[in-house]
């Protein structure tokens, strides 16, 4: 813009910040000690986070069941199938 206002927002001010994490916790100043190896190997062995470690673990199991197509309600009419359906 002609008037120097290019590059400057006006959103508010900032409300959504009450949503964001608090990045001084102790799950956070940790993770900016480590490097993406060290928070992989305390992930896998620690379980640390446990609330994400607990998905992680759930969507391994998932991972080993064969796929079998795509849906979005659970029941396959093959529109997506890979393979055919056993019925």
């Amino acid at each position: 813009m002609a008037d120097g206002t290019e590059g400057t927002h006006t959103h508010g001010d900032g409300e959504y910040r009450q949503y964001l994490p608090d990045l001084s916790i102790p799950r956070f100043t940790t993770m900016q000690k480590q490097d993406a190896h060290e928070y992989a190997n305390e992930f896998i062995q620690g379980g640390n986070p446990p609330w994400l470690h607990a998905l992680y673990l759930h969507w391994r199991n998932l991972f080993q069941e064969p796929f079998k197509g795509v849906t979005n309600d659970g029941e396959l009419d093959c529109l997506f199938c890979i393979f055919p359906l056993d019925s």
